[in-house]
């Protein structure tokens, strides 16, 4: 009876200790699943705030780079003009090819420094400057050549000699002089932080906390 006694004892104490042992597991598990809980919401919390954050900063990055979107605009519309113009005296073997050689390497020289301007903004554009400061000393020079000079046919093979010819080239140099003159203009505001694009990017930056 005492044998029993005792082995009824020890498993009533196995049990309670099983008990114990078996509670304190599942509040462990609790436990931990609660800080489960707690931290990665935090986590997900500072995932989005570094997402958020990234996206303000690429878009002020791109509203500076986009200081310079009609400077893009017109270095395009004169590399493809001055291409043409390339490819008319060639076909012609004309010895002047050398003047639209010229001038599409200074604007790819600005077109390779606006590339540069996507991972690091800069308000001197020197390289975009000199090439419009030729193109604009070229388009001057070449109305006095299309007007008071006889190579009009080797300057421009694909016209014909005449008044209404000369009319239309002297028109669209005027145009290159004036576009020319436009950019300097704003290269210059840009320089010294005098465009309205750079004041809607301050503004821009005071209300996002930048």
């Amino acid at each position: 009876g005492r044998i029993l006694s005792f082995f009824s004892v020890v498993r009533s104490s196995l049990s309670i200790l099983y008990s114990k042992a078996a509670i304190k597991r599942e509040n462990n598990i609790k436990v931990t699943s609660l800080n489960s809980r707690m931290r990665y919401p935090q986590i997900f919390i500072n995932h989005s705030g570094q997402i958020e954050k990234n996206k303000k900063n690429f878009s002020i990055k791109s509203m500076y780079f986009n200081r310079y979107l009609l400077v893009r605009y017109v270095v395009a519309l004169f590399f493809f003009i001055n291409i043409y113009w390339l490819i008319s005296l060639l076909m012609s073997r004309s010895i002047l090819s050398f003047i639209p050689s010229i001038l599409i390497l200074c604007l790819l020289s600005s077109v390779a420094e606006q590339v540069k301007m996507i991972s690091k903004h800069t308000n001197r554009a020197i390289y975009t400057k000199y090439c419009f400061m030729t193109l604009l000393t070229t388009n001057v020079f070449l109305v006095f050549l299309s007007l008071f000079s006889p190579v009009f046919s080797q300057l421009y093979p694909f016209l014909v000699n005449q008044a209404k010819s000369q009319v239309l080239i002297v028109s669209i140099l005027a145009i290159g002089i004036l576009l020319s003159s436009i950019i300097l203009y704003r290269l210059h505001q840009i320089q010294y932080n005098e465009d309205k694009h750079y004041q809607r990017i301050k503004k821009y930056e005071e209300i996002i906390h930048v």
